[in-house]
């Protein structure tokens, strides 16, 4: 059977331990397959004749061959289809801990069981129709979601808001293909005018929604992976003060002496329901001595993987000419400019709106904190804006790639329309669309895409 229908390991059952490892008042076993009541039966002391589906019971488990007493455990058994894998399934809910899980998995092992891999219960959750591929990897971003915004994203996934507009597309991608396939069996008809107009409406309006689709992979991933903002300017700019204001505590040493940072910094923090991770980094200037210039290469190696640079400016004391020579070595980073030190007398921003004219200032105190939510808001603007926040949004780079695998192909199929010859290609063209969109949603599955999903899951999901 291929990856297209359904799991056909009827006979394999698979068990994990689906809680955190470690101590805790609770630690759960998730058991799937044909096998799972049986399992069951073979390792609680006491069960009624039949069990019932979904209903909850106490029992003492045992070990299936020596019969030794485990755990007195909750349990319960749920037939399929109407499970979370589409097989049957039970779960023994029994005290936390590393030692007591491996216990009671080595006992349900022993009882006919075998290890899961990563993500496999998910894994046959979709090969069983139990669940989308878009929803899957909802699955995983839920449980990894380390802000607000990323947590709404994934449930936008898992109620299918995204699936829809795909398969939407698919749908008139397939009748599309028909009708044109109905010309191509059939050219004594002739082909009308207006007929190839519908065509191109219909396959360009499907074009814009996916490029809308692939726009939204940057916002969508850092939702979910969160983003990296550097912080960059000459020594004593007070990167490593306003460094500690963002972070809401002193994480990086503050000295009057120029070069204090040799190292970058990092520190983590939740704004605007994203999850910010702020990075101090030694001061750039033309010229240093051992270890700082080791500390400058470091600077400019973190602003070439940044999402964002945050420019501090020494609004007091840097000079014009510094400020050149650095905006050369950041000329293709992607800037928010800080003039620093407002709070100090012979304070301006010309030297920075000089090196800078087409850039946006913003006047800040690292010390006071004057300035400091503008430059947050802007910040958060630049890397998820506010529009971001809707239906369609992608956050992996394999629903990306599908997506602009899917629009390519259309593209083409335009082109080809337009032109007037090579219907046929056309229709070529409008199948590998819709095949790579099956690919995106699931409803073509390969065994290298399920892979390439699932590898990244943990254990028990």
């Amino acid at each position: 059977m291929s990856a297209s229908s359904r799991c056909d390991n009827d006979e394999d059952t698979i068990a994990a331990v689906s809680t955190p490892r470690g101590a805790g008042g609770i630690g759960i076993i998730r058991i799937s397959g044909s096998k799972s009541l049986d399992i069951l039966r073979s390792l609680m002391q006491r069960l009624p004749d039949p069990v019932q589906n979904s209903h909850v019971y106490v029992s003492w488990a045992r070990h299936p061959l020596t019969r030794e007493k485990l755990d007195r455990v909750i349990c319960f058994f749920m037939q399929a289809p109407a499970t979370y894998t589409g097989e049957d399934c039970a779960e023994i809910q029994g005290h936390g801990g590393i030692v007591n899980m491996q216990r009671l998995l080595d006992a349900v092992c022993a009882a006919g069981a075998r290890a899961a891999g990563p993500g496999e219960f998910t894994k046959r959750a979709c090969l069983n129709g139990r669940m989308d591929l878009l929803a899957a990897e909802a699955t995983a971003g839920f449980i990894e979601a380390r802000s607000q915004r990323a947590a709404r994203l994934a449930v936008q996934h898992l109620s299918g808001s995204t699936l829809r507009y795909i398969n939407a597309i698919i749908d008139s991608i397939v009748e599309t293909s028909a009708a044109i396939e109905a010309h191509i069996d059939f050219p004594e008809d002739g082909l009308e005018p207006l007929e190839t107009e519908k065509w191109l409406q219909v396959l360009t309006e499907s074009i814009e929604t996916l490029k809308s689709l692939s726009r939204s992979y940057d916002a969508g991933h850092r939702l979910m992976s969160g983003a990296r903002v550097v912080l960059a300017g000459l020594p004593n700019a007070g990167k490593s003060t306003l460094f500690n204001a963002l972070a809401g505590h002193d994480r990086a040493l503050v000295d009057p002496e120029p070069g204090t940072t040799r190292d970058f910094i990092e520190a983590q923090d939740e704004r605007d329901g994203l999850l910010i991770t702020w990075v101090d980094t030694a001061g750039v200037r033309s010229s240093a001595p051992g270890v700082e210039a080791e500390g400058i290469r470091r600077t400019i190696k973190e602003i070439e993987k940044a999402d964002l640079t945050l420019l501090v400016v020494d609004g007091v004391n840097d000079t014009e000419d510094d400020l050149v020579n650095i905006a050369l070595k950041l000329c293709e980073s992607r800037l928010i400019i800080c003039v620093n030190k407002k709070d100090l007398a012979g304070w301006d921003t010309r030297c920075a709106a000089s090196a800078w004219p087409d850039a946006e200032h913003f006047a800040v105190s690292a010390a006071t904190g004057e300035g400091i939510d503008a430059v947050v808001g802007e910040i958060s603007q630049q890397l998820v804006p506010e529009e971001a926040d809707s239906d369609l949004m992608l956050f992996t780079s394999r629903q990306k790639r599908f997506t602009q695998a899917a629009c390519a192909a259309l593209e083409r199929a335009v082109q080809r329309l337009k032109e007037g010859s090579f219907i046929e290609l056309a229709a070529s063209d409008l199948y590998e669309a819709r095949d790579s969109l099956g690919a995106l949603s699931g409803r073509l599955l390969h065994e290298k895409v399920l892979d390439e999903i699932f590898s990244r899951f943990c254990i028990g999901k």
